[in-house]
C-alpha cells in the first residue's frame, strides 16, 4: 500500500463511533446512569468520569478526522483529551493508594494474587510527567509565536 494513499473516510468514523460509545458507557457508569457498583472501581468516580470523557473526546477526534474541520476545533479537542489523560495519569501515578495496583486471577479453583506492582506506578508517573510537560509547554509556545508576530 502506498504511503500517500488515502484511507477510506468511513474507517475513522467507525472506530471513532466505537470509542465514543465506550466513553458514553464508562461515563454513564461513573455518574450513575448505568448500574455499576462504585466499590468495584477502586478509584474515585471523577477518575472513571475522566476516563469515559477521554474516550468520548478521542472518539470525536476520530470522527471529525475525514472532514474539513476548523483547526481550532481539532486543537480544542486535542487539548481537552490531553487534560483528561493528564488527570487520570497523575492520579494513578501520584495519588492512588498502592493497593490499586494489586491484581488477582482465577482459573477454575486456582487463584493467584499479586500485591502492589511499583513498576506500573513508575510507568504511569513517567508518562504523566511527559503529558504534564507537553500540556504546560503548549500554551507558552503559542504565546511565544504570537509575540514573535508582533
Amino acid at each position: 500500500m502506498d504511503v500517500n494513499q488515502r484511507v477510506n473516510p468511513i474507517i475513522p468514523i467507525i472506530f471513532g463511533g466505537f470509542a465514543l460509545l465506550m466513553g458514553a458507557v464508562v461515563l454513564g457508569a461513573a455518574v450513575g446512569i448505568l448500574p455499576a457498583d462504585p466499590r468495584g472501581f477502586n478509584v474515585p468516580r471523577w477518575v472513571i468520569a475522566a476516563i469515559g470523557s477521554g474516550l468520548g473526546v478521542f472518539g470525536l477526534m476520530m470522527i471529525i478526522m475525514p472532514f474539513n474541520t476548523p483547526d481550532w476545533a481539532r486543537s480544542g479537542l486535542a487539548i481537552i483529551f490531553l487534560l483528561l489523560l493528564g488527570l487520570v495519569l497523575n492520579y494513578t501515578a501520584f495519588f492512588a493508594p498502592r493497593n490499586i495496583f494489586s491484581s488477582s486471577t482465577s482459573i477454575g479453583p486456582l487463584t493467584t494474587t499479586r500485591q502492589g506492582d511499583p513498576g506500573a506506578q513508575l510507568v504511569c508517573g513517567g508518562i504523566a510527567v511527559l503529558v504534564d510537560a507537553f500540556i504546560l509547554w503548549t500554551p507558552f509556545s503559542q504565546v511565544r509565536k504570537l509575540l514573535q508576530r508582533l
